[in-house]
């Protein structure tokens, strides 16, 4: 992940700090809106009560997306990536140590 966060700034206009993480916090909200409606549409179209199944590959680029906003966040703030998802998981085990 730390590669990859390393590349994404490739494809950033350079501005000023503020501006780059509002542009980055206004993207994930709007790719988490699009995760969502990844689920929702085919789940609960007013065409029928049958869930239909989920586009996948729709749903794998709106992820991308959003790791790309989370990413470009994380390194404004010059937070290793990898790091962060490191402790996530030692917060988790700490959390759910009953369900190992």
């Amino acid at each position: 992940m730390n590669e990859y966060q390393n590349n994404i700034r490739r494809f950033q206009k350079p501005a000023l700090f503020e501006t780059e993480v509002t542009h980055a916090l206004l993207g994930i909200g709007s790719e988490a809106g699009e995760i969502l409606d990844c689920i929702k549409k085919p789940w609960f179209s007013p065409r029928d009560d049958v869930p239909r199944e989920v586009d996948h590959k729709h749903l794998e680029e709106e992820i991308g997306d959003l790791l790309f906003y989370v990413c470009w966040l994380a390194a404004l703030f010059h937070i290793d990536i990898d790091a962060a998802a490191a402790t996530n998981i030692t917060k988790l085990e700490r959390r759910y140590a009953e369900k190992k």
